[in-house]
């Protein structure tokens, strides 16, 4: 068998961590000789998922800081559900081929859960994707690959909670939009949909967050969404959450996409999606001052509305 890789330095930032708390996660790996496969950490003592692949491109939103350099990375958030304590996460480095592996631990420390400052439940089996209603078993294929699964399209719940993301190693005082839906697949597993997209492995989905905050706003809704606002309750920011493109949009009252694409926000301070299949939960995090700095008080008074469509079809479901 080849040499495993030697796995060192596995760390969480910050090391104290909230239930609902984000953090970033980081090891290096070093070649002994076999090559170097998979990397993957084990969340599973944090009620996080058992396999959470971990990377070393250089991209923040996957909580690496330089590509190639041989520390690899995940962003993550504690689930609301997480035990408290001093709990280990493992960081397994497999030899190519995954032949062989060694591993390293990061050791956190959770306390109690954050205050959820709004939440809401969403019945189960009300939603649906792209199949119409009397024909819940028409999913669409691709030539390899399984694009959906019997509730992918079906919204649970929503949280919404404050918390602070560590964003190119600064602090970033963010609002957490923490979206349940009936199943999320691994996209790992095999016969399922995974083209890698680099914000959450959320495949073909999308799911739009849009608030109305106070007087004003956009009266139309997002492009190719088959979903719009009432005049009386229109949108003043949207959050896009997508495999492909994240934004945070505030609307200025402006109903164009040319303006919103202007204002759009995309940078990793500003927005950080992560998903969590373990959990089947998709979480953005938006920074506050993006959000125009709101109280709890304030968020509770917000009016969100959550919409989910698929690439293909543009079919929205809601809470």
């Amino acid at each position: 068998f080849p040499p495993a890789p030697a796995v060192s330095e596995a760390a969480a930032t910050p090391a104290t961590l909230a239930g609902g708390a984000a953090f970033a996660l980081r090891a290096r790996v070093a070649d002994a000789g076999g090559g170097v496969g998979d990397v993957l950490a084990d969340l599973s003592r944090i009620a996080g998922p058992a396999l959470a692949r971990m990377h070393d491109d250089g991209l923040p939103a996957h909580g690496d800081a330089a590509a190639g350099d041989g520390v690899y990375g995940l962003m993550a958030t504690v689930p609301l559900r997480s035990p408290g304590g001093e709990l280990p996460l493992i960081v397994t480095a497999y030899s190519a081929g995954n032949a062989t592996a060694a591993a390293d631990t990061a050791l956190v420390e959770v306390s109690a859960a954050v205050e959820v400052i709004v939440h809401a439940d969403d019945p189960a089996g009300d939603d649906h994707g792209p199949n119409q209603p009397a024909e819940e078993k028409k999913y669409y294929t691709y030539p390899t690959n399984s694009a959906f699964v019997p509730g992918a399209f079906d919204l649970t719940s929503l949280d919404v909670y404050e918390t602070v993301a560590v964003v190119g190693g600064q602090p970033v005082e963010m609002i957490a939009f923490r979206v349940g839906i009936v199943d999320f697949p691994n996209p790992s597993d095999p016969g399922r949909a995974n083209w890698n997209p680099q914000n959450a492995n959320i495949n073909i989905q999308k799911i739009d967050i849009l608030i109305d905050s106070g007087p004003g706003g956009a009266t139309s809704g997002l492009p190719d969404r088959n979903a719009d606002f009432q005049p009386w309750d229109a949108w003043d920011y949207a959050v896009v959450i997508d495999g492909w493109y994240k934004g945070v949009i505030p609307s200025l009252g402006l109903n164009t996409a040319q303006s919103w694409r202007q204002n759009a926000r995309r940078d990793d301070a500003s927005i950080t999606i992560l998903s969590d299949w373990n959990d089947d939960t998709i979480t953005a995090l938006v920074s506050k001052e993006a959000l125009g700095n709101p109280t709890p008080d304030k968020i509770r008074n917000w009016d969100i509305c959550v919409l989910m469509a698929g690439h293909d079809t543009g079919y929205p479901t809601e809470e």
